[in-house]
């Protein structure tokens, strides 16, 4: 049945295509939180929710006695029951592979805040890849839950809160409607909110609401929650979601009235403009910026930020007559400054002298007018320098025959353990069964064993 709408006269309905520029500007300036919603996560073109009631069925004895599929709830035949779904729940969402591609361009975008309402750690775990400084905190209805030290977030430090519970404590993973009263009630009351949360939500203006269908009870009373200011819902807000497909006219004059909604039609190409704008600017901000540094501090300022072709493309226009060799060796130290950095087993001071050697041969090579003595050969280059030279070229099979003629009784366990290493690796991208970044991560773990058996062999010399 269709809503009805007294004392509206005219419907004025939403528009599909916002004003990019508005929510770009909020999203620049600090004042716009991602909210994730619970079909955000999918698995075989189901909700997750869908998805772990089928999981659950396969266990014999599940206990399920109803699943009501429009709110994800569950009726058990007993707290027994309930207690072995939350924890084989925790284990299903810990698994689930959301769409990583998608993930990549939120965690890039400068959000403070960005809400959860499914339990999963999706987002902690590629921070965390991504070196990439983030915080990590949840709610829970339960009191005795221990409690994260929160700083205030911000872009450069934000903060992913959970809003349903985590799968680090499985039994506060919300399943059946008890569960979610007591949830919502304690929730809704501020019980266990971080004072930092609650600061950002009053702060924001622009919410995008990303995997939420706004026709079900629990997303509109999440609405209200997420846009309340001192009790009170503030309609200065607005809030962006997906446009249900048959959404009737009543309908969306309701909910553009008593929510402030905003609709928008693809959620993917939604934050896809987002991004494309936000990278573009900072682009051009970059190369605003980049003008008015000397050479150095500019290639300096580009290797810290990991902006590396754009480094090199300035390393190679400003040194004159730097040969491809030479330009490897810079990218081979590069790799291994980096492979060293995310390792975390180094101290910040060597790091940095790494980093500062990096600096000074590049220096060498900026303000040198005319090299006679270039070496362009591998005959005319050190051990380390060569090996440099080919973890920059990207050749990591040459970079392993150069260095097996220097392997001894000490390195020779090791060098062959990581030559059974890359002949997996070499195996694995024929077949094409691992992704990119698996792939990645066995490259640099190659990369780096390289490097380590070098600095053993010019240690025993």
């Amino acid at each position: 049945m269709d809503a009805i709408v007294t004392d509206q006269p005219e419907i004025v309905l939403t528009d599909v295509n916002p004003n990019l520029e508005d929510i770009y500007s909020d999203v620049r300036s600090n004042m716009a939180t991602l909210i994730l919603g619970p079909d955000f996560l999918t698995e075989n073109e189901l909700s997750a929710r869908q998805s772990l009631f089928l999981e659950l069925q396969k266990t014999n004895n599940c206990g399920i006695l109803h699943f009501y599929p429009s709110n994800g709830i569950f009726l058990f035949d007993s707290p027994n029951s309930k207690f072995n779904s939350q924890k084989a729940a925790a284990k299903f969402y810990d698994r689930l592979q959301p769409n990583k591609e998608l993930l990549d361009k939120i965690i890039h975008l400068p959000f403070s805040l960005i809400l959860n309402t499914n339990p999963d750690k999706s987002l902690v775990k590629l921070f965390s890849e991504k070196k990439k400084n983030f915080q990590f905190e949840y709610f829970s209805r339960r009191p005795n839950k221990n409690k994260n030290n929160i700083e205030d977030p911000n872009p450069e430090n934000p903060l992913i809160y959970n809003l349903f519970g985590s799968v680090e404590e499985f039994q506060s993973l919300v399943l059946d409607f008890e569960d979610l009263f007591n949830h919502l009630t304690t929730l809704f009351n501020n019980t266990n909110v971080p004072n930092e949360v609650r600061t950002v939500l009053k702060n924001t203006y622009t919410f995008i609401f990303l995997g939420f269908q706004l026709e079900k009870w629990d997303t509109q009373l999440l609405f209200r929650y997420i846009n309340m200011n001192e009790q009170e819902f503030d309609n200065r807000k607005k809030n962006y979601t997906k446009k249900p497909s048959n959404i009737d006219e009543g309908s969306e004059s309701f909910f553009t009235k008593q929510l402030n909604v905003r609709f928008y039609m693809a959620p993917v190409d939604f934050i896809e403009n987002i991004y494309s704008k936000y990278t573009d600017n900072v682009g051009k901000e970059e190369d605003e910026k980049i003008q008015k540094m000397d050479v150095i501090e500019a290639i300096r300022y580009l290797l810290n930020a990991d902006k590396i072709e754009k480094a090199f493309s300035l390393i190679k226009n400003n040194c004159v007559g730097i040969t491809e060799t030479e330009l490897a060796i810079l990218k081979g130290q590069y790799s291994r400054y980096l492979n060293i950095k995310n390792s975390g087993t180094e101290k910040n001071e060597d790091i940095n002298i790494l980093f500062n050697k990096l600096i000074y041969d590049i220096e060498q090579l900026v303000h040198v007018d005319k090299k006679t003595d270039t070496p362009s050969t591998l005959a005319n280059l050190n051990a380390e320098d060569a090996i440099c030279y080919f973890i920059g070229m990207d050749d990591l099979e040459g970079a392993l025959g150069y260095l097996e003629k220097f392997v001894n009784n000490d390195t020779k366990v090791e060098y062959f353990t990581i030559k059974g290493l890359y002949s997996n690796y070499t195996n694995l991208k024929k077949e094409g069964v691992q992704s990119f970044d698996d792939l990645e991560i066995m490259r640099n773990k190659i990369r780096q064993s390289i490097f380590g058996i070098c600095d053993k062999i010019k240690t025993a010399k």
